[in-house]
């Protein structure tokens, strides 16, 4: 299920497939189970074929709906994910036999290493600046939106969802309102 790294390739020509790296707020439903089977299936027919192929997938660990997850559960955000990662996700891998090379975590070192070298070569040739930024902010949709996309009574109301997503969320789903505010200060 998971080798080595990545740079097995290094240098050489290799097809790659990647599933989104999916969030861990809750345990895998058939929509990635399907997602991981598609990018497996291309996998594979790469494979016969005999060309090199890197199949990645993984979990991304972080983010809001994660946070509220662990603080329902009781636990704290690593202890949730660890949980859910073991039990949850891992198990669906084997149960649809997929044949990825790694199963990445955005927890791990190697993960958080790779990805602060992308970010300081990038801000070190100026793609990126730090700047304070303050906007209304979706939980639903995991982004910042433009102010006049939200109403007044949504901003006031501290509703952490805007309109379509509070349309399209299932009946069941609790109204958000309470500690967090609708209008974050993110320092990019």
């Amino acid at each position: 299920m998971s080798g080595p790294v990545g740079d097995a390739f290094l240098g050489e020509k290799a097809y790659y497939v990647s599933t989104p790296i999916y969030y861990v707020n809750d345990a895998p439903h058939i929509g990635h189970a399907y997602t991981t089977t598609a990018g497996d299936f291309l996998t594979r027919w790469h494979r016969q074929r005999g060309e090199k192929v890197w199949y990645l997938t993984g979990v991304d660990e972080h983010g809001t709906k994660v946070q509220r997850a662990a603080d329902a559960g009781g636990v704290t955000p690593q202890q949730w994910v660890d949980r859910l990662v073991e039990q949850s996700w891992l198990p669906v891998l084997e149960t649809v036999d997929a044949a990825n090379d790694d199963f990445i975590r955005t927890t791990q070192t190697r993960h958080i290493e790779r990805v602060q070298k992308f970010w300081e070569h990038i801000r070190d040739n100026g793609f990126v600046y730090s700047a304070p930024y303050e906007g209304p902010y979706c939980v639903g949709c995991e982004e910042f939106k433009f102010p006049g996309t939200w109403s007044r009574e949504q901003v006031s109301s501290k509703v952490n969802w805007c309109a379509r997503c509070m349309e399209n969320r299932p009946k069941n789903c609790a109204r958000t309102t309470g500690s967090s505010n609708s209008r974050l200060l993110a320092i990019v």
